[in-house]
């Protein structure tokens, strides 16, 4: 594999890792102004954060969690929401877990 391509693969599982994390962020600012976000808005961040980190150091470990994370809110919103609202934030973070695999065994 070209060193280009291996650079790639080691970084847009990063990037795209952090952009989810931010747009949470920003989804929250705009969703709550000035007031306070709720437990569950900052829990879902920190979590998104943390696993970001994991992924960061470990993408094998990391890979599992954000499937992980896809799994567990599939479980949670499928009674509650449509499918499609489910699949705009199971996709990015199954693609985000597939991505850090793929890293993982890039060589």
């Amino acid at each position: 594999m070209s060193d280009f391509i291996s650079k790639i693969i080691y970084w847009l599982p990063r990037i795209l890792a952090v952009a989810l994390t931010l747009s949470w962020l920003v989804y929250i600012a705009l969703g709550h102004g000035l007031s306070m976000p709720g437990p569950a808005e900052i829990s879902i961040a920190a979590v998104l954060t943390a696993a970001m980190l994991v992924a960061w150091k470990w993408p094998g470990i990391g890979a599992m969690i954000f499937f992980g994370l896809a799994l567990f809110y599939m479980f949670m919103a499928w009674q509650r929401f449509a499918q499609d609202t489910i699949l705009i934030v199971l996709i990015p973070l199954a693609l985000v877990g597939g991505l850090f695999l793929l890293s993982k065994y890039q060589k």
